[in-house]
């Protein structure tokens, strides 16, 4: 992990994102969530074309990754491997939070 995408070494752009791709459609989580948000939407408005909601969220998840994308070619130089440990902390301690708050949600 430490050597991977270093200055010198650079992996096709397309091969990249086609990776990504796959592995997004790959997911039932999302697949299950675009579902439920479609059907959601659909019902609500008189939209002309689905491929308006559709060019929609594609242009609102391209944006999305551009930004993270962005911070994260900034920020990379600054955030080194006692930064990452604690972001990694943080994360699991929200994420047990999380769990807990549903514990004691489903104990009432």
């Amino acid at each position: 992990a430490q050597r991977a995408g270093g200055p010198g070494e650079r992996a096709p752009l397309a091969r990249l994102f086609a990776g990504t791709f796959v592995l997004t459609l790959a997911n039932p989580t999302t697949i299950l969530s675009f579902i439920a948000v479609f059907g959601a939407l659909a019902g609500r408005s008189a939209v002309a074309s689905p491929w308006v909601m559709v060019a929609g969220v594609a242009a609102g998840s391209a944006l999305w990754w551009f930004i993270l994308a962005g911070a994260v070619g900034r920020l990379r130089t600054r955030f080194d491997a006692r930064w990452q440990h604690r972001v990694n902390l943080a994360s699991a301690a929200l994420l047990a939070g999380f769990a807990l708050w549903q514990l004691a949600a489903l104990t009432r």
